[in-house]
């Protein structure tokens, strides 16, 4: 029996299964299988619609631009140390300031 075959087979009797409100070993039973069976091809499938779904939805989002703050800042701490960074900071005299206060810290 080929893949898809063996797959069409399970989804008919998985759908036999969910609409006779048996339980499992019931159901086996009356059917000749093995419950192990069943609850192999219950995950199987479970496992298969949870990777694989089945469309893609896109939303629109609308981002409220809002201007940065001229004066907002970042508190760099080394150590006991804090060393607040303001907006157009020069980055090479932050760096000589971290070194100098790693190195004496």
């Amino acid at each position: 029996m080929k893949h898809t075959e063996l797959r069409e087979v399970w989804t008919s009797r998985l759908a036999d299964f969910n609409q006779s409100e048996e339980s499992i070993p019931e159901w086996c039973s009356r059917n000749n299988l093995k419950s192990h069976q069943l609850r192999y091809w219950i995950r199987k499938f479970e496992t298969t619609e949870i990777a694989a779904p089945t469309s893609t939805e896109w939303y629109s989002v609308d981002i409220d631009q809002q201007p940065a703050e001229s004066n907002a800042a970042v508190v760099v701490k080394v150590g006991t140390i804090n060393v607040e960074v303001k907006s157009g900071f020069n980055p090479q005299l932050l760096i000589d300031v971290i070194r100098t206060l790693t190195s004496i810290c």
